[in-house]
């Protein structure tokens, strides 16, 4: 009883430090100094064999590790900090149809939405299969793709929200083009279109949006440029009225990641590291006020997504919860179990003739030889640890002898090394 009680503890200590590990390794956050010191690894080790500068939207995070897929390409590189190098994952062998996609972690997949090449946008959702090595198209229902150009679009929660522009005949001459908005759910790839965008601006362009997965901001925009930021935790479009560029007109250099200069959205601030990893930051809320106008409102959006980092710690603390429930119930079990069998040691140990059935039993069955196991189930003894049972057979026997004189003679078996117990039963 002790070893499984023992066995049970490890278990539950075990399972409690792997949640908190494993919940930690959710929430956990790497610095944007390390971050650049990564991206500027990583252009200088991954740009050589694909040809594609890394910047602030070609990468997700994952604990304190990251994977990596190369703007335009369907390369997919993991890190992580204890090896501190990158290992190519995928087998794929084309590429240069998805710039500007929207790459993204969901349940520890890997996905990327639309994308723009060959001289089309699309709106196509790729998951990255762990076993094939390949991207594999996911089907998404009620989604027209026809005459659809996405411009932006942003994993939040569960769903994908887009938004483009949908160009359709007004007559039998002319196009029209109108902005069409659509949430995709990705527990079930359902697309569901959003009835009353209320969006005022039309664009033919598509950008990529900063890496999020540490705020509740989502920047779309040039490399030096903010265009359009989507508040998250209040479904808000802003546009970028009149906020200057993140370098002087007068500077010819780019100054972004393609000379080692790095920018990430964390928390409220938009945070830049120059080359010399000096940090700027930018506080998006002030920002907003003076440079931004809001263009949409998303209605009713925390409705009808959820939050994976909430799910998450909601499920981790359920789990927690019943782990301890079963271990409070395994505890009550095994002290209530224990106090049963010292109750019945202690009652047979000073009253055998309590139990009338042991003693009716030895009477009825008659003279005859009885080996140790048969005497240990007439005495009801036979499931104690043999040792503990070896000490109860004597106590009985002596204490059934003192009652009841020679009912039971302990022999020797002359064609063992064992013992016979012999009962006269007629003598009572």
């Amino acid at each position: 009883m002790k070893s499984g009680f023992s066995k049970l503890l490890k278990f539950f200590l075990y399972g409690l430090l792997a949640l908190v590990i494993l919940s930690s390794n959710v929430n956990a956050q790497i610095d944007p100094v390390a971050l650049s010191k990564i991206l500027a690894k990583a252009n200088a080790e991954i740009t050589t064999k694909t040809s594609s500068i890394i910047g602030e939207g070609d990468y997700i995070l994952s604990g304190d590790s990251l994977f990596v897929n190369p703007d335009g390409t369907h390369y997919l590189y993991s890190y992580h900090s204890r090896r501190n190098t990158f290992i190519r994952q995928d087998h794929s062998t084309f590429h240069g149809h998805n710039f500007t996609r929207t790459l993204f972690l969901y349940n520890q997949e890997v996905y990327a939405f639309g994308g723009y090449g060959f001289w089309a946008s699309h709106s196509k959702l790729i998951k990255f299969d762990k076993i094939t090595k390949e991207w594999e198209l996911v089907m998404i229902q009620n989604l027209d793709l026809n005459h659809f150009q996405p411009m932006h679009s942003a994993k939040i929660g569960d769903s994908i929200f887009v938004c483009g522009t949908y160009e359709h005949h007004a007559t039998q001459k002319s196009l029209q083009t109108t902005l069409r908005s659509f949430i995709i759910n990705l527990r079930d790839f359902k697309c569901k279109e959003y009835q009353n965008p209320q969006v005022h601006f039309i664009e033919k362009s598509s950008s990529a949006s900063y890496n999020h997965q540490q705020s509740n901001y989502v920047i779309w925009g040039g490399p030096n440029t903010i265009d359009y930021i989507l508040d998250k935790a209040n479904g808000t479009y802003y546009k970028n009225a009149s906020g200057p560029s993140f370098y002087a007109p007068t500077n010819d250099r780019k100054i972004n990641f393609q000379d080692s200069t790095y920018r990430f959205v964390i928390g409220n601030e938009l945070i830049t590291v120059n080359p010399d990893y000096t940090i700027e930051k930018l506080d998006l809320q002030n920002y907003i006020k003076l440079f931004c106008l809001p263009e949409n409102n998303i209605n009713d959006w925390n409705e009808m997504t959820s939050s994976a980092k909430e799910q998450s710690i909601f499920i981790y603390q359920m789990i927690i919860a019943v782990l301890i429930v079963v271990f409070v119930v395994f505890l009550f079990i095994y002290f209530k179990t224990i106090a049963n069998i010292k109750q019945s040691n202690y009652t047979e140990h000073n009253g055998i003739d309590s139990n009338a059935s042991v003693i009716y039993t030895l009477l009825s069955i008659g003279n005859g030889e009885y080996s140790e196991k048969e005497i240990d189930m007439i005495l009801r003894i036979s499931h104690f640890p043999y040792s503990a049972r070896k000490i109860k057979r004597s106590q009985m026997i002596y204490a059934i002898n003192e009652q009841h004189p020679s009912l039971i003679e302990k022999i020797k078996n002359v064609n063992g090394n064992d013992f016979l117990y012999l009962i006269h039963s007629e003598i009572h």
